[in-house]
């Protein structure tokens, strides 16, 4: 099982479509082989030493950095998922953000950034208006920023 790594305040919840089979056996988050996702975080200044799917659940802890899917069904294909799954995961995605406050919600998933929101032409990075608001004080918005799925299966992006 691929449980959410999320605490309140963290800075970025990176939020996948939904978890492969193998990563949700192992119950860490994009451990595929494949998957580009570990690869593009080390490259940023989100962390600052090496990190991999084994350091999944202190990542929260450690660097302000969570995750979470919008459907948590392992699937080997988001289209094998059904938009009712989506529909609820966006629903259940809305509340986990009211609830943990994140910062910067980094959809890793173009198809769950357009369930969440209702859009259909966006470009992908910063949206350009808050997900969420939760006082009039300056910083207290959740921002969206959209990435395609860093899956190797992806190759349109790469």
């Amino acid at each position: 099982m691929l449980e959410d790594v999320i605490e309140r305040g963290v800075h970025v919840l990176f939020v996948g479509i939904n978890p492969d089979p193998h990563s949700f056996l192992v119950g860490k988050f994009y451990a595929g082989r494949s998957n580009h996702f570990w690869f593009c975080l080390n490259s940023t200044d989100l962390v600052w030493t090496h990190v991999g799917p084994s350091d999944s659940a202190r990542m929260a802890k450690d660097f302000g950095v969570g995750f979470t899917n919008l459907c948590s069904r392992p699937t080997h294909t988001a289209a094998e998922l059904t938009a009712e799954e989506k529909e609820t995961g966006a629903r259940l995605l809305k509340r986990k953000i009211r609830y943990y406050r994140p910062s910067v919600v980094c959809f890793l998933s173009i198809d769950a950034y357009k369930v969440f929101s209702g859009a259909k032409d966006f470009s992908l990075g910063l949206q350009p208006d808050p997900i969420y608001k939760w006082s009039d004080r300056q910083f207290d918005f959740t921002v969206a920023f959209v990435t395609p799925n860093s899956s190797a299966k992806v190759v349109a992006y790469q």
